[in-house]
This record gives structure tokens, C-alpha cells and sequence, in this order.
């Protein structure tokens, strides 16, 4: 076996690909390391985040669920699988893993932010504001909280009607 074979090596190369945005390169290196280690997590999650980016959601959906099996407990693969769901209309189902999630880590950051966005998504904009008022006491004076909460209060803003002439 050569050091091209190291799943970690592999995954690290990816991770660089990725960065960069070079998608089809990254997702080389990632189903390289399932080649390898069909049960290497990180690939899963990559692979998901790949095909989330080019909004292939039933694809991210299979490779987050796979990531939440492996490690039921992972606060990160459950935002993945909700943020999956969400993007592709399954919003409610999306809640449902959020709410797992925050039951294993209430003050996960990713997860209230998606959970925010998700009730708002749902209408149930009253329940968003609150759950950002709570979010704000466990960090408070979070620009990107203290915006979605005010967005939340002001509501929609009325699209721009024009006339050709």
C-alpha cells in the first residue's frame, strides 16, 4: 500500500480541494477514501457538503443520514442532514433532527441558527424570534443573531414593483 492510500492523507488533500472550490477534484479524493474505508466519516460528511453545494439534495441527504447512523450523537451531521432537508423541502423533517441535536448540545451554534432560519421557513416566525432571544443569552451580542433577530421583527420587505414604459 502506498502513502496514496492513507484515508487521512487522502481526506486532508480533499480538504485543500475543497477549499479551493475545486469540487470535482475533492470528491475524487473523498470516494478514494471510501475505496478504502467504506466507514471513514469525514468523506461521508465532505461528499454530503459537495453535493449540497451543487444542490444535489438527495444525494447530500444519503451521505448526512449515513454520517448520523455512524455517530448518532454528532451535533454536526444532524445541522448537515436538517440543512439538506431544508434545501430540499423538507423542512419539517429538517426541525426533527435539529431538535435531536439540540438535545444532545442546546447551545450549539450551528444548530440554533438553523433552527432559527427553519421555524421562520415553516411560518412559525413568533417561536424563531424567541428561540433568537434565547440564542442571544448564550451568546450575546452576536452580530449575525442580533440581524436575523431584526430581520425576523421587521418581516419580509415588500418586493419592488416597476413598469416597463
Amino acid at each position: 500500500r502506498n502513502k496514496g492510500d492513507n484515508p487521512h492523507h487522502l481526506t486532508r488533500l480533499g480538504n485543500c480541494h475543497l477549499k479551493l472550490k475545486d469540487y470535482d477534484k475533492a470528491e475524487e479524493c473523498y470516494l478514494a477514501v471510501l475505496a478504502i474505508d467504506p466507514n471513514f466519516g469525514a468523506a461521508h460528511s465532505r461528499l454530503g457538503l459537495i453535493l449540497g453545494y451543487r444542490q444535489d439534495w438527495i444525494g447530500a441527504i444519503n451521505y448526512f443520514t449515513t454520517c448520523v447512523e455512524m455517530d448518532p450523537r454528532s451535533v454536526n451531521a444532524r445541522c448537515n442532514l436538517a440543512n439538506a432537508l431544508c434545501g430540499s423541502g423538507y423542512p419539517k423533517e429538517g426541525l426533527k433532527e435539529l431538535d435531536i441535536g439540540l438535545e444532545i448540545e442546546p447551545q450549539s451554534y450551528p444548530l440554533l441558527r438553523t433552527k432559527i432560519v427553519t421555524l421562520n421557513i415553516l411560518g412559525r416566525t413568533p417561536e424563531a424570534i424567541e428561540l433568537s432571544d434565547k440564542a442571544l443569552t448564550y451568546f450575546p451580542g452576536d452580530k449575525q443573531l442580533s440581524t436575523m433577530k431584526e430581520r425576523l421583527i421587521e418581516g419580509p420587505k415588500p418586493r419592488v414593483i416597476r413598469e416597463l414604459k
